[in-house]
């Protein structure tokens, strides 16, 4: 498996974002102690749903190319304080096919089912926000070899993705929205085969994006957002990731099997929105991620009920 050294200007980067996972554990730990002691401002309860498909499509360097299936359902709850704070909880299953083309370990096809569970917070600042999210899971792996052996290792994850955003209107029917994020993935797995022992792997990618939203009337939005996507430790985790940092808003992060893929790729996306008053919102949305080697197609769609 391929380990980069570290630059000086990574460990800079790795130096901002702790002050920044630092501000937001900060604020994190207000919120719940104001909620725990029951203080008043407290405002309304929010249920989430949502499902997703993604097609995959990997050309590595130094291993066969790949084709990947993967549908999730996530659900979560959400508890909105008057102040604009959010405090949410969610659980994410997701379940991956693979098929890999001949290759010199004879590996055929594989699966993967995950089971995550996450803490989110989103927190308003004047003109920007704050977003942390939080999740960890087990993972189960399926492996088929053409001489019909079948392997089962399992494994577990780790997510944390701090976001620092800022929100600019232009006029009352446009919203700008850029920011500036990073993820940190961990992952773990047991013995494979002979051939790959237990494992750790830790990613640290780095998002630098704009979303856009369009106001037509009160009821209907349409959204937009472009992401530059950097992989600074690129090692080879055997996993698929998705998580989810707001109801309805999917943020891909892609880990290939086996194989090194290019370092830098583009994220960009599209989307409606349906709102009915404050209590139901309808989301649907594409995804289209790109680099030298990969290509990712995902369509989701969310419901979120308040009360």
């Amino acid at each position: 498996m391929p380990y980069s050294r570290c630059p000086m200007p990574f460990l800079r980067i790795v130096a901002l974002w702790i002050g920044l996972l630092c501000i937001t554990v900060s604020c994190v730990a207000s919120e719940f102690d104001t909620v725990y002691r029951g203080a008043k401002g407290l405002g309304n309860l929010r249920i989430w749903g949502a499902g997703y498909y993604d097609m995959t499509k990997i050309e590595p360097e130094d291993f066969a190319p790949m084709d990947s299936d993967m549908f999730g359902l996530m659900g979560g709850l959400e508890l909105k304080r008057r102040s604009g704070s959010v405090l949410g909880v969610y659980y994410h299953y997701a379940s991956e096919e693979t098929k890999w083309e001949p290759n010199l370990l004879d590996l055929i096809d594989g699966d993967a089912k995950h089971h995550i569970i996450g803490l989110t917070f989103r927190k308003p600042l004047p003109l920007s926000h704050i977003l942390l999210n939080v999740n960890g899971g087990l993972d189960q792996y399926g492996l088929r070899f053409d001489s019909d052996e079948a392997l089962k290792p399992k494994g577990y994850q780790a997510n944390v993705y701090p976001e620092f955003g800022l929100n600019i209107p232009i006029g009352k029917m446009i919203g700008l929205k850029p920011y500036l994020a990073v993820h940190y993935h961990y992952l773990h797995h047991d013995d494979i085969s002979t051939y790959w022992d237990k494992a750790d792997y830790h990613g640290l990618n780095n998002l630098l994006g704009l979303r856009t939203n369009l106001a037509l009337g009160n009821i209907f939005q349409l959204q937009g957002r472009a992401s530059w996507v950097h992989e600074y430790l690129k090692e080879s985790p055997t996993s698929l990731s998705y998580f989810s940092s707001l109801p309805g808003h999917f943020t891909p992060i892609r880990c290939n099997f086996e194989g090194d893929t290019a370092r830098d790729w583009a994220w960009l996306g599209v989307g409606a929105r349906l709102s009915f008053g404050h209590n139901l919102r309808l989301f649907a949305d594409y995804d289209l991620t790109l680099n030298a080697r990969q290509t990712s197609h995902t369509i989701s769609c969310c419901l979120c009920l308040g009360w």
